[in-house]
């Protein structure tokens, strides 16, 4: 019986964590393989900033193996949230697939739970986009 109930509660744990990844970029159309797609996976558990500070969150991009477009980045961010990348742009050759967003706070940044979209848009073909979620707490808390 514990051992029906440890196996519930990971499957349980395992559904709620779950992935947070994008929609298949460079699509050309809905028969494109996906081999010749990219998707962007941004974490799943909300990164915390006060106020005035700055974070940065790591994002990863799974390239097709037949992928072969540069991705430049941007981001459309609430109010007293701005987003930077480094690099703002994964060149094709680029062997890296992973990118980092800066997101700073205003000292004026609304505190609580903020959505931030991540876009990446190929040289051709389809953008892919994800959202994660950006926690502002007081300068104080």
């Amino acid at each position: 019986m514990q051992k029906l109930m440890a196996l519930g509660l990971a499957l349980g744990l395992a559904i709620l964590v779950g992935c947070n990844t994008s929609n298949q970029g460079g699509k050309k159309d809905p028969d494109t393989p996906k081999k010749e797609t990219f998707t962007i996976t941004a974490p799943t558990t909300a990164t915390t900033i006060k106020q005035g500070n700055h974070e940065t969150v790591k994002l990863k991009v799974n390239r097709g193996k037949e992928f072969k477009q540069d991705i430049t980045f941007s981001a459309e961010a609430p109010k007293g949230l701005s987003v930077t990348f480094d690099p703002s742009e994964l060149k094709a050759s680029d062997s890296t697939t992973e990118v980092k967003a800066k997101v700073e706070a205003a000292k004026t940044a609304p505190v609580g739970d903020h959505k931030v979209k991540v876009i990446g848009k190929p040289a051709s073909g389809d953008s892919a986009s994800v959202e994660f979620t950006v926690k502002v707490k007081g300068e104080n808390d």
